[in-house]
């Protein structure tokens, strides 16, 4: 997997006859033995990767979370009626009663394709260059996003759905990856908490789109078009930057000469590693009998499962 433990640094040296690809890229710097350094020029260090990762992290997240949730905001600008989204079921009452149910289908078709991307993908950055990964899913998602406005039907709508859950899957893990690989255990709750409070400023900030596309009044699109290629293009410039995010603290341009060393021990000193490209199946039966990782995965399902069932709109209602 991609992080390690203290032994796997003492196992992996640069001494040692294994492929560099086997190796943690740490343990090439660091070497076996473990160093000092001033606490000071630590704090130093916290701070410059606090205040370049972080903010990188969050405003890749907010465009995660306002991607998924533009939806609704379109539906306001004319795309259920552009798309012919609610249809009537029963003429036989005044007001006839309609179904939004393909609304709904385009809203819960996002969720199928995370769940066909997340596994090839995350072992898509585990195993290759992570920058270069994400940033080119990154790029592809966000001309998926900007390709909506080009869609004349929900059928189209789906198959461009599926493809924007498949791309964005690859995000909330490799999130938390790269904070893993800067951060040591005792510093990465708080810096996880902080990239994933995008989803409620980027509501307010999707707020704020909304209104401003809303006095729009001219033009060749409809309203809920611009507003997809305006994501999208915020979305592509994202990931043309990401192929610049170091995938490890001696990539990064922020940190100079021994901060980079420094980072790396810090890391081992906390029994973390940085960059494997190996697959350690040990750590794989560990996590399938982890009680923790079930937990988590109930937690999570539930919190999905209440907030679809506020956000998404009913299926049947009465056309006034």
């Amino acid at each position: 997997m991609s992080n390690t433990n203290e032994a796997d640094f003492d196992a992996h040296t640069p001494a040692n006859a294994q492929s560099k690809t086997r190796t943690d890229v740490a343990a090439q710097v660091v070497g076996a033995e473990a160093q000092t350094y001033d606490h000071t020029v630590e704090r130093g260090i916290i701070r410059k990767i606090d205040l370049w990762v972080i903010p990188f992290l969050w405003f890749g997240y907010g465009l995660v979370y306002y991607d998924k949730a533009i939806l609704g905001g379109a539906s306001i600008f004319g795309m259920i009626t552009s798309l012919e989204l609610r249809v009537v079921v029963d003429n036989s009452v005044v007001p006839p009663i309609t179904s939004t149910q393909r609304l709904s289908w385009a809203s819960s078709i996002f969720y199928f394709g995370m769940l066909a991307g997340v596994m090839p993908l995350t072992y898509a950055f585990q195993r290759f260059h992570l920058s270069r990964v994400i940033g080119a899913a990154v790029v592809i998602w966000g001309l998926c996003c900007m390709s909506t406005a080009l869609v004349t039907d929900h059928r189209g709508l789906y198959v461009q759905r599926f493809f924007l859950g498949f791309l964005e899957s690859i995000m909330p893990t490799a999130f938390m990856v790269i904070v893993s690989s800067f951060y040591t255990q005792r510093e990465q709750t708080w810096r996880q908490c902080l990239w994933y409070s995008a989803t409620g400023a980027w509501t307010i900030i999707g707020a704020g789109f909304n209104y401003a596309f809303a006095g729009i009044t001219s033009g060749s699109l409809e309203r809920w078009q611009y507003l997809y290629i305006m994501a999208g293009s915020m979305t592509v410039v994202y990931g043309l930057c990401f192929f610049l995010f170091p995938q490890t603290p001696m990539d990064a341009f922020f940190l100079r000469g021994d901060e980079k060393r420094i980072s790396m021990e810090r890391l081992r000193q906390s029994h973390m590693g940085v960059r494997c490209n190996t697959i350690k199946w040990d750590q794989i039966r560990e996590a399938l009998t982890d009680p923790k990782v079930y937990l988590i995965s109930l937690m999570m399902g539930l919190a999905y499962t209440g907030t679809y069932q506020i956000t998404s709109p009913p299926t049947l209602t009465k056309q006034n």
